[in-house]
């Protein structure tokens, strides 16, 4: 498990996506369906609600990620989605739409974020490698409809862009400003356009 803050467990009914830590598996919680261990941490491996199912032992919390079956949501100009990156080019930004607003999707969006659409100011100087990394998990806003279940996406506003990565070294990440995140082992930085919201 990466060193620093101690991790507390999600709450139950939380949307989560493949990634997500969930809890420390120190006894008190277990891995159920939908949840994997890793380095002493539970992490959620599909997109979903979470699920705490008490043992009647007494021993662990077992947790769940269920995957509900909903009727189909389509994104719409406006919506805030969030998915992981699958690739990267000089130009654009493929992401793999996995949650409509709070909703988990049954299967995946394509979603499209070119290098216009990645900041609102300084846009001649964007490189997306220091912006984005496959299998960093964003939010971004639906632009455009683009063709089938494929839709063109932003994250120009400073709410919107990485909400979870993992660093070069293996570890989570956390946000330290609105152009980098530092990693909670080694406190070394790295570029990311961050979801951040200043306080």
């Amino acid at each position: 498990m990466a060193e620093g803050a101690p991790l507390r467990a999600v709450v139950a009914g939380t949307v989560v996506f493949p990634g997500t830590a969930l809890a420390v598996a120190d006894g008190q919680y277990s891995a159920g369906s939908g949840v994997y261990l890793r380095d002493g941490v539970l992490y959620a491996s599909l997109a979903g609600h979470l699920q705490q199912k008490a043992s009647e032992a007494g021993g662990p919390v077992e947790l769940h990620v269920l995957h509900n079956k909903v009727p189909a949501v389509v994104p719409a100009i406006g919506s805030l989605v969030t998915g992981k990156v699958t690739k990267i080019s000089q130009r654009v930004v493929s992401i793999s739409i996995m949650i409509v607003e709070k909703t988990p999707l049954v299967s995946p969006y394509r979603g499209m974020l070119r290098l216009e659409d990645i900041r609102s100011t300084d846009k001649d100087h964007i490189e997306v490698a220091k912006c984005f990394r496959p299998n960093d998990i964003v939010v971004a806003e639906v632009l455009s409809l683009g063709d089938s279940r494929s839709f063109i996406v932003t994250t120009a506003k400073d709410h919107l862009g990485v909400v979870h990565a993992t660093s070069f070294a293996g570890f989570t990440m956390k946000p330290f400003s609105a152009q980098e995140m530092v990693c909670t082992k080694s406190g070394l930085r790295e570029f990311r356009k961050v979801a951040w919201v200043s306080t």
